[in-house]
């Protein structure tokens, strides 16, 4: 029997989700996928943390981003007050009768009090007779603090989903990538070499660093009249960029 839930909802009944991996992978694009169809099945509020300090996030920073997304009267002021803050929170998600959907992204630089204390914010909300799923973005660093014993309070309730990005199929992104790109009646091989390729694929893990090297290596071989692009001149960008790193 097929489950009547999308893919989003059912991520959105764990009571947190940690969506990992290393820059590049698509953790961002998910994440912002996900909440754009949420939206548009209109059956979840959605909220996003958008604070750039993340070190500086606490739980009285999230309840703004809660109350900043949710309120429905937006000349209403959001209350600062202690005690009356939470009430009001409560409240607000109560009259909305939906449950709660909060992402913050660069999760991983969240302090670990911050972190701990997002099970006292579902409680809020639970309170509210509704519930609040969490879903965290991060590098892998998030994972391993997660992981410890210290954090065994909410590490236990968050479900990983750890982002292989493009890893075992580089090769076919660059292809699909240079059918996208190219006019109709160009072939890849009349941009890359086969050779550059097969270097892109073995030396790059994620979309980014492929984009990345791929432009650069274009517009160099734009100034030295070559085409297509081959080997040599991916090797010489890439060494480049390395001593300048």
């Amino acid at each position: 029997m097929s489950s009547p839930y999308s893919e989003p909802e059912l991520l959105l009944f764990r009571a947190a989700t940690a969506i990992t991996g290393i820059v590049g992978s698509g953790k961002t694009v998910t994440a912002r996928k996900i909440r754009k169809e949420l939206l548009k099945q209109n059956q979840v509020l959605v909220s996003t943390n958008f604070a750039v300090d993340k070190n500086r996030v606490n739980l009285g920073t999230l309840m703004y981003a809660l109350f900043s997304d949710l309120i429905i009267d937006k000349n209403e002021k959001i209350p600062s007050r202690l005690e009356f803050r939470e009430r009001q929170l409560m409240a607000l998600i109560k009259k909305r009768k939906k449950p709660v959907a909060l992402f913050i992204d660069e999760a991983h630089d969240l302090h670990h009090k911050t972190l701990i204390g997002l099970k006292r914010l579902q409680e809020i909300v639970r309170e509210a007779e509704s519930r609040l799923s969490i879903v965290l973005i991060g590098h892998p660093k998030l994972s391993i603090d997660l992981s410890r014993p210290t954090m065994e309070e909410i590490g236990g309730r968050i479900t990983i989903l750890k982002m292989e990005g493009i890893t075992g199929v580089e090769k076919a992104y660059i292809k699909w990538l240079l059918d996208q790109c190219l006019e109709e009646k160009t072939k890849s091989s009349d941009v890359f070499t086969d050779s550059a390729i097969n270097y892109m694929a073995e030396k790059f893990s994620t979309p980014l660093q492929i984009n990345h090297y791929a432009w650069i290596s274009l517009v160099k071989a734009h100034q030295i009249g070559q085409k297509p692009v081959d080997i040599d001149t991916l090797q010489d960008i890439i060494s480049t960029a390395l001593k300048l790193n």
